[in-house]
């Protein structure tokens, strides 16, 4: 049994799920898609949480102003004419490649891991498109 959450996507056609009502979402620890899924670790030195804020700070930028303009850049994402037609995984690879640039111009540009992970977002996007149904196309699921 699943959850409804057909109310939930606002932003495209609505597509008569397998059960009526219901959407299973894909099994969890389902195949890698070549990024490291471990939780992130703090840098070596960091012992508590002010540190690892302070830390993020000089990579990331201030909270407040990195937040605002990644809140800006995905609201202007969202208000693409082919946002309703992008897939969970296209739209979602795309907000996190916002997440990175609002970093980049926010924080320090020459930090190498905001530059991967826009690459890995973009891969995952690229792929994204080929998953039509999160259930039955998803990798291994039988």
């Amino acid at each position: 049994m699943g959850i409804d959450l057909t109310h939930l996507d606002t932003h495209r056609p609505q597509r008569p799920p397998e059960q009526p009502g219901h959407f299973r979402a894909p099994p969890m620890g389902g195949p890698s898609i070549g990024l490291d899924a471990s939780p992130p670790k703090a840098p070596a030195g960091v012992t508590d949480i002010g540190q690892l804020i302070a830390t993020r700070r000089n990579t990331h930028g201030d909270w407040a102003v990195q937040s605002a303009t990644e809140q800006a850049i995905k609201d202007r994402l969202r208000q693409g004419p082919a946002w309703p037609n992008m897939s969970p995984a296209q739209r979602a690879a795309a907000e996190m490649i916002a997440v990175k640039l609002s970093r980049i111009v926010s924080g320090n540009p020459n930090e190498p891991d905001h530059w991967d992970d826009i690459a890995g977002y973009a891969r995952l996007g690229k792929q994204g498109h080929a998953v039509a149904d999160p259930v039955k196309d998803w990798p291994g699921h039988t």
